[in-house]
């Protein structure tokens, strides 16, 4: 969801295509060749091709600077910005993984330990988020991209992330870009009625 909402804010030309995967969860050898790992997603920019979410991200930022997906490079606010598109990428979504799919770690318990990890890295966002709108300085940025994809991961704790309100303003602000619209609908995603309501963005 990242990535695809980020080209779209950038503006750039892009095709889809779809990572088919077999009953036990592999992906096919023409998209290992592409991507060894077999995660998703996979990015190819011509001769380039680049996996995990953050390094597209951070392609991206560099590649399309006008569209200030990153803060500029040297100050404080671009150094927050890598803070928080590793921690996010470190430590949330690897929790969030595992209450998703827990069967995948073999494990007696491990859904209700990562539910308590997730919800304390939510916490911890929602207290930064007290004031403010975006997570680093006064705009967008490509680490909210991140927030709001992981937010809507969010959805299977039992208090769903979305229900923190700092967190929930953001998402509805998130939301609203241009390049998260587009994103949405291509997917063909579907967000709760609540997210219409309540919050401007700034």
């Amino acid at each position: 969801m990242a990535p695809h909402a980020a080209l779209a804010e950038v503006g750039a030309e892009y095709q889809l295509a779809r990572v088919e995967r077999d009953s036990q969860g592999r992906s096919s050898e023409a998209y290992l060749a592409l991507n060894p790992t077999g995660l998703v997603p996979t990015l190819e920019d011509g001769e380039l091709v680049i996996g995990e979410t953050a390094a597209i991200l951070l392609h991206l930022a560099d590649r399309f600077p006008s569209a200030r997906l990153a803060p500029a490079v040297g100050t404080p606010e671009r150094a927050e910005f890598y803070f928080w598109l590793i921690d996010l990428t470190s430590n949330l979504q690897p929790a969030l993984m595992r209450v998703i799919y827990p069967e995948r770690y073999g494990q007696t318990g491990v859904r209700e330990a990562a539910a308590a990890q997730a919800a304390a890295q939510f916490a911890r966002v929602d207290a930064h988020l007290r004031g403010r709108s975006w997570l680093v300085g006064d705009s967008s940025s490509a680490a909210d991209l991140l927030l709001f994809t992981l937010v809507r991961f969010g959805r299977h704790l039992d208090q769903p992330a979305w229900e923190r309100q700092c967190i929930r303003d953001h998402f509805q602000r998130t939301a609203s870009l241009a390049g998260v619209q587009r994103m949405l609908a291509e997917q063909g995603i579907k967000l709760p009625e609540w997210w219409t309501t309540g919050v401007s963005q700034s």
